[in-house]
């Protein structure tokens, strides 16, 4: 089946409307793939700190 011209670019300017909108979504949460990335590394660094403390702990005593 194909469409219309201006079915084809209706369909286009909804999408790239639909693109902006969470483009800008997700830079007002600030959820950028670099923001995602650090965060997963904090959490990583901060969970493998607890480790080595419980392990050492629990070795002492």
């Amino acid at each position: 089946m194909e469409r219309s011209k201006a079915d084809s670019f209706t369909a286009f300017l909804l999408e790239k409307q639909r693109l902006k909108a969470m483009d800008e979504a997700s830079q007002q949460s600030g959820a950028t793939p670099l923001t995602l990335l650090s965060t997963l590394a904090a959490v990583w660094s901060r969970d493998s700190l607890n480790r080595k403390t419980s392990t050492r702990t629990t070795k002492n005593q």
